[in-house]
């Protein structure tokens, strides 16, 4: 054997001697009783942990969560974890297990599965979520919740100048309008101002929800700051009275 081979061993066997424990520790957790305070939480977050080595091991201990709300939320816990390790083998699981159940948890799997995709891959997530289909009405929704996902995560990630270039390139259209609200509304949450500075920038192009999310996020933290840039907008703009119903609400 080579040194190399030894390493790979000796990690092979590191693994599968943490993945154990975390196999008995979540046994021991599942066991606990639903009262116990922060049985939830700790049991996402061993599963989390074994997402990251034996993923479909981690899904067959979220079956054994009894309420399905903690088990749909400790499934897309895993699956992110997975597919920002191997987005390709989670897309793979996710086009045959999520063939057949219900359209409103497929989405919501298949979300946190190009999250996770996104957070290591933001352009291979972008481009596989774009390239989805647009057949019905509900294929289309799923395609601008996925790319809004990818914006969404890639800001969070630092990814802001890297998201805008994205969705500038793309054509025209009701997709490319969503994004864009979907990059306002993030941008707004931690820079409202420069948020507000690419909005006017584009002129006739910002659509009504565009200033509805910029003032949205604006008001959560500085109504006053959104309550100055709104009133430079003409009283008969669409946006101007729904944003002002969010600012009074939010002050």
């Amino acid at each position: 054997l080579t040194e190399g081979d030894l390493d790979k061993t000796a990690l092979e066997q590191l693994q599968s001697q943490s993945s154990e424990m975390t196999r008995r520790l979540l046994n021991a957790a599942l066991a606990l009783p639903m009262s116990e305070p922060g049985r939830t939480d700790t049991i996402n977050d061993l599963l989390k942990q074994l997402a990251a080595t034996d993923p479909l091991a981690a899904l067959e201990f979220a079956n054994d969560i009894p309420s399905l709300r903690d088990a749909e939320r400790a499934r897309n816990g895993i699956l992110e974890v997975w597919a920002s390790h191997e987005p390709m083998a989670a897309l793979a699981w996710a086009e045959t297990e999520l063939a057949n159940v219900p359209s409103n948890l497929r989405n919501s799997q298949m979300r946190a599965i190009i999250r996770g995709f996104a957070e290591t891959n933001p352009k291979g997530a972008f481009s596989y979520a774009n390239g989805l289909s647009e057949e019905t009405s509900s294929d289309l929704r799923l395609k601008n919740r996925l790319l809004g996902e990818v914006i969404e995560t890639q800001i969070r990630g630092g990814g802001l100048a890297e998201a805008q270039t994205t969705i500038a390139l793309m054509p025209d259209g009701p997709t490319k309008d969503s994004l864009q609200r979907e990059l306002v509304s993030e941008w707004a949450a931690f820079d409202p101002a420069s948020a507000a500075t690419y909005l006017q920038s584009l002129g006739d192009g910002a659509s009504t929800s565009m200033k509805t999310a910029l003032i949205q996020e604006w008001a959560k933290n500085d109504p006053a700051a959104a309550a100055a840039w709104l009133s430079n907008l003409p009283t008969d703009d669409q946006a101007y009275a729904r944003a002002t119903a969010d600012i009074t609400r939010e002050w």
